[in-house]
């Protein structure tokens, strides 16, 4: 019963998933090419993954040592590492404390390109350790929880890139997320109930 009611929970998640996604792509938009090379950094990983490596090693690694931050709570222990994109996290903390403290220019388009290619890093193989972690058919569980993660990640990312760019607005990008999730919770509302 609980498979059931995790399936069906995610189904409804779809559209904030993919709110999610237009929220930051809107977001990005104001930043011209930086948009671009953003999607060019998340294409990157997703062939490399598929064609030449996936890090998977080296993710388990960082997956236990982010484990270990919060083993205080055996539920953050659990989740924190998989809501919490190590390496964008990383990667947009030192870049912040870079520019804040050696005034550091020029270098907006690469932090763009390697924030897209380890969000696609993290949520790639966060998606193949939950997908190996359900036993069942139709993977309620992995389902479930993807979305949860997914959103999280995005969510995240884009508290972190609101701290690093000033063009970038995380209230901005939750108004346009917000304001997609309920279009599409309309749309689909009169599509299949009227």
């Amino acid at each position: 019963m609980v498979e059931i009611v995790k399936f069906i929970v995610a189904v409804f998640l779809l559209p904030v998933v993919v709110a999610v996604m237009q929220g930051l792509g809107e977001e990005l938009a104001g930043h011209g090419a930086m948009r671009d090379i953003f999607l060019w950094g998340v294409l990157s990983y997703t062939l490399w993954h598929l064609f030449v490596f996936s890090f998977a090693r080296l993710f388990e690694f960082f997956q236990k040592i982010l484990a270990d931050i919060f083993r205080f709570s055996l539920l953050a222990q659990s989740v924190m590492p998989r809501v919490i994109p190590w390496g964008t996290t990383f990667l947009l903390l030192v870049y912040f404390i870079v520019t804040h403290l050696f005034r550091l220019k020029g270098a907006e388009p690469i932090v763009y390109f390697l924030t897209g290619f380890s969000l696609a890093l993290h949520v790639i193989l966060i998606a193949a350790e939950l997908y190996q972690e359900d036993p069942l058919f139709l993977k309620p569980h992995y389902f479930f929880f993807i979305c949860l993660t997914f959103i999280g990640n995005v969510l995240v990312v884009a508290l972190l890139l609101d701290l690093n760019f000033e063009k970038f607005s995380f209230l901005s990008f939750w108004k346009h997320t917000a304001g997609y999730t309920v279009s599409l919770y309309k749309y689909l509302f009169n599509k299949f109930v009227f």
